[in-house]
């Protein structure tokens, strides 16, 4: 399988996340796939046996550089062609994203100090990009599936943006258990004996690569409150300090209280394993973190660990076990007070393994199988959803002429022909004269029923499709003799390149009048489902409304790429959907006027598209989203035609279609003067010139 890897730098000295990404994709290479690292900025001694795509940093987009790498990025993964892309940065679109670094949200709220400070943080330009920026990736259709590395993360995006619980799985950060194991001792003691401190000592180990937000200065006044609790431990107790940061806050806190020479800055290239051996207690006392390496890594080597309730890796943590997990970072008592404690318990203090086995972190191992699991089933779902989508209309057609000439054209597809049992049509004589309670439109010698799938249960929301459809619909044409086999075979062709429409059942004719039956296409009307759930000027409805253009722009894109014309192209022709992952699904249906070419030409296009925009009124769609619209499907159809022109053309025919109907609707009122009649529900709602126009 061909993975791509998107993170902004691929270099383990960078920081944990870094250090993540390399790791993988070193993992996912040992178990014979090939991995492709969309980046920036690669470190050449990373990057063994690793493709690398690389991505141009914009310098010049100030605050909007997250998004800028993020599309960019997202951009170059779709180029590649692989199989499935992970984004372990904020990126779109990708398969899978794992949410490894800090909601921003979350990280504002614990910053600021309070609600008001986080509203008034909200009117920075760099923090409104970033939230902006993080809806947009956790709005459903940019990711597939999420994978957190705790439990806090997954409760705060379920709850903030209302991602589905069932599409976020939480993997556990890994381990290398060949470098972290209670095997370190060795080591430790070397470090020790190298440092100057006695076996006797007790040594807290505070690293990280961020000293501010992980919580030097607080780790550095735990130590201040140990040593002012018990004076003894002045001489007795060591502070180590690993990382690049600088240290110089935190030695001024020591430097205060007297002690600045119990504190020991170790340089950045001291192995962590040796750390780990050599300290009696890791001391983490962050301000936020999704899932702290160190922590799984402390942990593996035996050494207890005392961090905050605000670190998701405090989850590992069994409190008089293998640690203590406090509530606030700046209570420096009761941080010293869980060190006292651990100090005391003789067990924990004796036998690494007893700590190291509490809550084992999982193997780099077991983490790529994990991975490899996703992907497969993320691959497998694509294949199905393909074949879903194909297999009920790409189907194998059973056609039958009887002794008097009568036709009938079956789909002979398993699912085709459960329902035609459950919905209860017979193919007689019958058919053409369906009984009158199951009627719903008798106009014009054209005659439409429903029938009830028996069994079917159609959601309560009628925004996700249904996986079998509730009713069966069968249209009888009394004057046409070929319109329900022309339907027939429309359907098919459309299928078979890709297109979604609704699903045919059967088609019938007897030399005087046809038949077509089809399945309920899933959803809502276009026009309704706009009205019902992206009509506002908020965030989420303007994202779904271009989610759903977009969808409708590239189904149109391959209906007249495939020489198909539907004739009566109008909001109510478009079903629109979701899956259960919130993906846009767009069915087309009554085709009964399509006509097939071998290509349609730019008038035949410009009737189709000038119809959609007559049927979807200024008061649901903005211009901006019109020509968003239009551009959208120019660019898959890979249109040269200017696009001013284009828009005279829709114009003009938006105009010639509004003043027909309203030649209608005047013959109409003159009819209904001489015979009043009963408004149906299928009239059109009149439009103004206004209203209309692009």
């Amino acid at each position: 399988m061909h993975i791509a890897l998107i993170r902004q730098y691929f270099d383990s000295s960078h920081g944990g996340a870094e250090r993540y990404a390399v790791s993988l994709a070193h993992a996912l290479i040992s178990r014979g796939h090939r991995v492709t690292a969309v980046c920036s900025r690669a470190n050449p001694d990373d990057i063994h046996d690793i493709e690398v795509a690389n991505v141009s940093r914009c310098k010049w987009a100030g605050f909007m550089r997250h998004a800028a790498f993020a599309w960019r990025a997202g951009a170059a993964a779709r180029s590649l062609g692989a199989d499935q892309v992970i984004a372990l940065a904020r990126a779109w679109p990708a398969d899978v994203m794992r949410l490894g670094d800090p909601p921003h949200w979350a990280w504002l709220r614990v910053t600021s100090g309070g609600p008001t400070e986080a509203r008034r943080a909200m009117h920075n330009p760099r923090h409104r990009a970033l939230l902006g920026l993080e809806e947009k990736l956790l709005t459903p259709g940019q990711i597939g599936e999420y994978v957190a590395n705790s439990e806090m993360v997954k409760r705060q995006v379920v709850h903030a943006y209302g991602v589905m619980p069932e599409r976020v799985h939480v993997l556990r950060n890994p381990v290398d258990g060949a470098r972290f194991n209670p095997n370190v001792q060795t080591q430790g003691d070397a470090l020790r004996a190298e440092l100057g401190i006695a076996p006797d000592e007790m040594v807290l180990l505070f690293a990280a690569m961020e000293f501010r937000r992980k919580g030097l200065v607080q780790a550095a006044r735990t130590f201040v409150a140990l040593v002012n609790g018990a004076p003894a431990l002045r001489t007795k107790m060591r502070l180590l300090v690993a990382g690049r940061d600088d240290a110089t806050p935190g030695r001024a806190v020591l430097e205060a209280a007297g002690c600045a020479d119990r504190m020991i800055v170790l340089p950045a290239s001291t192995p962590m394993e040796r750390c780990y051996g050599a300290a009696n207690i890791f001391l983490l006392p962050t301000l936020y973190d999704p899932a702290a390496n160190a922590v799984g890594e402390a942990l593996a080597c035996g050494t207890p660990v005392v961090t905050t309730a605000s670190n998701g890796a405090s989850e590992l943590i069994k409190n008089g076990a293998n640690g203590f997990v406090v509530a606030d970072r700046d209570d420096a008592q009761a941080c010293a007070a869980a060190v006292t404690q651990l100090l005391a318990t003789e067990r924990v203090q004796r036998s690494r393994q007893y700590v190291a086995m509490v809550h084992p972190s999982p193997s780099w191992e077991e983490h790529a199988v994990f991975w490899e699991e996703i992907l497969t089933r993320r691959e497998r779902d694509k294949l199905e959803k393909k074949l879903i989508v194909a297999a009920p209309h790409a189907f194998a057609r059973r056609r039958s002429v009887d002794a008097e000439g009568a036709l009938l054209v079956e789909n002979s597809s398993a699912q085709a022909q459960s329902l035609i049992k459950r919905c209860g049509v017979v193919f007689d004589a019958s058919v053409y004269e369906p009984r009158p309670d199951k009627v719903l439109k008798d106009h014009r010698g054209s005659v439409v029923a429903r029938f009830p799938v028996q069994g079917a249960s159609k959601p309560k929301d009628g925004i996700f499709a249904p996986s079998t459809p509730a009713n069966a619909y069968l249209k009888v044409s009394r004057e046409d003799p070929s319109a329900g086999p022309h339907e027939f075979d429309i359907c098919q062709w459309c299928a078979v390149n890709g297109i979604d429409v609704m699903l045919p059942l059967a088609a019938g004719s007897d030399g005087r009048r046809s038949f077509c039956l089809s399945a309920e296409a899933p959803g809502e009307q276009l026009d309704v489902f706009i009205r019902k759930y992206c009509a506002g000027e908020n965030y989420q409805h303007r994202v779904m409304r271009a989610r759903v253009l977009e969808a409708v722009a590239k189904t149109t894109a391959k209906l007249h790429d495939a020489g198909v014309n539907h004739r009566d192209y109008y909001a109510n022709h478009i079903r629109v959907a979701l899956d259960i992952r919130g993906d846009v699904l767009i069915t087309l249906i009554d085709l009964s006027r399509a006509q097939r070419r071998d290509a349609v030409p730019l008038r035949w296009a410009v009737k189709d598209l000038g119809a959609l925009a007559f049927s979807l009124p200024k008061t649901l769609l903005s211009c901006t989203d019109r020509l968003r619209f239009l551009r959208s499907y120019c660019w898959h159809r890979g249109l040269e035609t200017p696009r001013r022109k284009l828009v005279k053309m829709i114009s003009a025919r938006v105009a010639f279609i509004a003043s027909r109907h309203a030649k209608v609707l005047a013959a109409r009122e003159r009819s209904d003067a001489v015979l009043p009649r009963q408004p149906k529900e299928h009239d059109l709602v009149p439009a103004t010139r206004a209203d209309l126009d692009l």
